[in-house]
This record gives C-alpha cells, sequence and structure tokens, in this order.
C-alpha cells in the first residue's frame, strides 16, 4: 500500500475516531440491552 499524504492520513483518522464513537453508542446500547436481560433472568428464576 502506498504511503498516503498528510491530508488523506488526517481525514482517515478522523473518520476512524468517527466509527470509534458509533461503536462506543453501539456498545453501551447492548450493555443496557444486557442489563434489562440479566434483570428478567433474575425475575424469571425468583419465580421458579
Amino acid at each position: 500500500m502506498e504511503i498516503s499524504s498528510h491530508r488523506d492520513s488526517q481525514k482517515s483518522r478522523h473518520e476512524l475516531l468517527e466509527e470509534i464513537e458509533r461503536l462506543k453508542e453501539k456498545l453501551r446500547a447492548k450493555e443496557k440491552e444486557i442489563a434489562v436481560l440479566k434483570k428478567r433472568i433474575a425475575i424469571y428464576k425468583s419465580l421458579k
């Protein structure tokens, strides 16, 4: 792969940072989902 110009690497870095933020948001959403499922499991177990 060719070495990118400085400008291209800056743009890529910015895009990567944006992607990281999106992934962090997705992760937080999944963590909330997991918390809800854990609560449901606890309720289910208590009803058994």
